[in-house]
């Protein structure tokens, strides 16, 4: 896209997927055989349960948010395009939304997206957003 547009393009640790710590590098199934509670723990989409050597979903959240929110105000009235992996799109999708400032007692609403999938928002300056599309793939029908 960089190429395309002549944008700039700034690499950051900030938008990585979540680290699950001792279950990196493992297929799911390796994973339940061999760390079964972390692996629970995973599933159960507890956003404050920090996976052993790993980190939280709210750690997740903290972390590319401010990397989004840092874009946003460094570009307002402008446009940028973020690339990152499906779990950390779906933790930006629920920050941009509100549904991530949830209370930690109610379950959030989780998003799946399918790879390569684009999510799109209109972020106004008086601070509404509206979303625009999630998981769009239209492009990639027939590859």
């Amino acid at each position: 896209m960089a190429k395309l547009t002549g944008a700039p393009l700034e690499t950051t640790d900030a938008l990585r997927e979540r680290s699950v710590g001792v279950m990196e590098g493992l297929t799911f199934e390796e994973a339940a055989e061999q760390h079964p509670e972390q692996y629970q723990a995973l599933l159960q989409r507890d956003f404050e349960h920090v996976l052993a050597g790993g980190e939280s979903y709210r750690q997740t959240l903290d972390r590319a948010s401010r990397k989004l929110d840092e874009a946003i105000e460094q570009h307002q009235g402008g446009r940028i395009a973020l690339f990152a992996h499906t779990g950390t799109i779906c933790i930006l999708i629920l920050h941009l939304d509100g549904r991530a400032r949830l209370r930690a007692e109610l379950k959030p609403v989780w998003i799946a997206t399918a790879n390569c999938g684009i999510a799109r928002f209109d972020l106004r300056d008086d601070g509404f957003v509206r979303v625009l599309c999630i998981n769009d793939a239209r492009r990639l029908a027939g590859i």
